[in-house]
């Protein structure tokens, strides 16, 4: 009698539970998903080779959640709405898209080829972060970004970007709308730069 009543009391209590999270599921958010190379004009390709490395990203921005600078200086992060993936593989993805369409080489590697570029491409964002210290609030975007001769070593450009862009609504879907033009205005720049700078390289 006392097992019956302990089995019953096990399935009870078995049932009462739930494997459904006990708070609101993750909202995720991806970055440049409309990302548009076809305005730009692609230039005479060079005969060579670029490897674009996977973007390093300054602590704490090296996360999927969003990070958020309020007064006093003070920074928290997003729970509940993420990005889908760490922010450095998304902007590498867009990254190399716009090079391949736009940039001057004739060849764009992804960071884990094994072929030998003859250049390689890396970026370093210092700043990724949501200003709401005031409204309206503004996506935060800084990056340097190297190009190094693989053969010779030599630095053959450097150059530092920084973005500031007000967020049309004050939530995640705004902030990643505004991180987008961020984004894509530090792109297009870079890739002019880097195309009136190929003849040096």
């Amino acid at each position: 009698m006392k097992r019956r009543t302990l089995a019953l009391g096990l399935l009870t209590g078995l049932a009462s539970c739930s494997i459904l999270p006990e708070r609101p599921p993750l909202k995720l958010y991806t970055l440049l998903a409309n990302l548009n190379t076809q305005d730009c004009r692609a230039p005479k390709r060079r005969l060579s080779s670029v490897r674009i490395n996977s973007p390093m990203i300054a602590s704490p921005y090296d996360s999927t959640r969003c990070y958020v600078l309020i007064k006093d200086n003070r920074i928290y992060n997003t729970d509940i709405n993420r990005f889908s993936s760490n922010p450095g593989n998304l902007i590498g993805d867009g990254l190399r898209e716009v090079i391949q369409d736009c940039g001057p080489w004739n060849i764009v590697l992804s960071p884990n080829s094994i072929s030998t570029p003859a250049y390689q491409l890396t970026v370093f964002v210092s700043k990724f972060f949501i200003n709401a210290v005031k409204k309206p609030f503004a996506a935060v975007v800084e990056m340097e970004v190297s190009v190094v001769a693989s053969v010779s070593g030599k630095l053959v450009f450097h150059e530092t970007y920084s973005q500031t862009q007000n967020t049309p609504t004050d939530d995640m879907p705004g902030a990643v709308s505004a991180f987008d033009v961020c984004l894509e205005n530090i792109f297009k720049t870079l890739t002019n730069d880097l195309n009136k700078q190929a003849t040096r390289m």
